[in-house]
């Protein structure tokens, strides 16, 4: 592995960190005050999920998870990559369902 590979590793790994102690302490913080809609599932906002699986990107365009993969490697649809995962914004998908008319 190259030095910046390992350099990104090191600060992915310290970001996770961060997250997880940002998590425990607004989950403690929630239980202390018995107020439980402090915790919030990862990558949702009040309830509403910001990314979506290529699963459910195949379901929702109506075409196999491969052809989701062939879309993200044309370039046609965005995604974000967190290590062997694809996540899609749920919103710039929504736009391009709306551009092309779906």
């Amino acid at each position: 592995m190259t030095e910046a590979a390992q350099q990104i590793t090191e600060g992915l790994r310290i970001l996770a960190n961060m997250i997880v102690k940002k998590f425990i302490s607004e989950t403690k913080t929630a239980q202390a005050s018995n107020n439980l809609s402090l915790i919030r599932k990862p990558l949702e906002v009040q309830g509403e999920k910001l990314t979506l699986s290529v699963q459910e990107v195949a379901r929702l365009l109506g075409v196999s998870k491969n052809g989701v993969y062939v879309l993200v490697h044309t370039g046609k649809i965005s995604s974000l990559k967190f290590g062997r995962r694809i996540l899609f914004p749920k919103r710039k998908l929504e736009e391009i369902i709306e551009r092309s008319g779906l």
